[in-house]
């Protein structure tokens, strides 16, 4: 959320220093929540509003593949599998890479 915010502040992800110094991973999460950050404000809701976003479009997805390779009713249950499954809805409430990772798989 820090890079998020320092991306919007000073357009860099370092607080206006050179580079990409002392984050872990890379700058597709940052950006995405500069993004929404830009568009609803700098709040919790934010964050919750893009994750929750992200885990419907891992489900989507995932209906569509498991549609490929399934059929009837067994097409349906992957997707609801992951909708239920409580580790993929709790990381909505977190913010972390993890549900965008998800999305982008």
């Amino acid at each position: 959320m820090r890079a998020a915010v320092s991306l919007l502040e000073s357009g860099t992800f370092n607080n206006g220093g050179p580079g990409y110094i002392g984050q872990q991973r890379g700058p597709s999460y940052p950006t995405a929540l500069a993004f929404i950050f830009s568009i609803f404000g700098r709040y919790a809701g934010a964050i919750y509003f893009i994750n929750f976003v992200f885990l419907l479009f891992a489900i989507i997805f995932l209906f569509f593949i498991s549609k490929k390779y399934f059929s009837g009713l067994l097409r349906f249950l992957p997707p609801l599998l992951l909708a239920l499954y409580c580790g993929a809805a709790s990381q909505v409430w977190i913010a972390n890479y993890e549900t965008f990772a998800l999305a982008l798989s």
